[in-house]
């Protein structure tokens, strides 16, 4: 006689959230193991063999699978305890597929990531406040310079699971573009969407019930407090360089080039 197999027994199954990110599931399964095993009490490694086979429970869940309902868990821990030399409980252990991240922070749907690093920029101002045009000077000739200078720039990305039919269009509608309205607490334009990527986690399927398919979603961004849109300045075809005393808006000015989306929508 085969081995007889009692799915999703209530008694000391578990449910594990942090912060409100669910974390693991505990199911708990009840094998009764048929004929094969001897009459003589068998040793507590082959009772447990005979309990978990595949030929014999072909439906006991194996490692690596989904959980049944909550598809961003997989099976990754299976402890049989025998309760006598027939009947074998088993815990079966989801947890999830990025297992050893960081749960989200307390009010948030994502893991966030950050650094700040130098980036090299080249520019015709100084420090001051306000900035001022650099100028150098030789034999009372007079022109204005440029110099490249690293300065800290900020990244952070946003990793979350949501579902979607589309997940391509996250990034044709959102890279490359700065926030149109205020991000992470910073004005329009400071923020340039870099990069959108997706790994699917649970296929969806078409038929009714109609269930979108659910995406592992990272998007990154990139801080710039002057705005990312690029600068252009008149150069002197005599000397290579910008002349001084060049006007806002007519010897320099800032080129509106980046669209700009609404980051907020995207409820990171």
């Amino acid at each position: 006689m085969a081995n007889t197999l009692t799915l999703d027994i209530i008694e000391n199954a578990r449910w594990t959230e942090v912060d409100g990110y669910l974390t693991e599931i505990v199911r708990m399964a009840i094998v009764v193991v048929g004929d094969t095993v001897p009459t003589d009490p068998p040793p507590f490694d082959s009772i447990v063999v005979w309990a978990t086979d595949p030929n014999l429970n072909p439906d006991l869940p194996v490692p690596g699978e989904q959980h049944p309902v909550r598809g961003e868990l997989i099976l990754r821990e299976r402890r049989p305890t025998p309760l006598s030399t027939k009947l074998v409980q088993i815990e079966l252990i989801y947890r999830r597929r990025d297992e050893g991240q960081p749960p989200p922070p307390t009010g948030s749907n994502s893991v966030i990531q950050g650094s700040t690093s130098l980036d090299q920029i080249t520019t015709q101002n100084d420090r001051a406040e306000p900035p001022a045009q650099i100028t150098v000077e030789h034999d009372g000739v007079t022109q204005g310079g440029e110099i490249s200078v690293q300065v800290p720039r900020t990244q952070l990305s946003f990793t979350r699971e949501e579902q979607s039919s589309t997940p391509g269009l996250r990034g044709l509608n959102n890279v490359g573009r700065v926030n149109l309205e205020t991000f992470q607490g910073l004005p329009p334009g400071t923020w340039l969407c870099m990069d959108i990527s997706f790994e699917l986690l649970v296929p969806g399927s078409t038929v009714a019930p109609i269930v979108p398919s659910t995406w592992r979603f990272t998007y990154r961004f990139k801080f710039d407090p002057e705005g990312h849109d690029p600068a252009v300045v008149f150069i002197d075809p005599e000397t290579g360089q910008p002349p001084p005393g060049l006007i806002e808006d007519e010897g320099f000015k800032t080129v509106p080039y980046y669209q700009s989306a609404d980051f907020n929508l995207l409820e990171l």
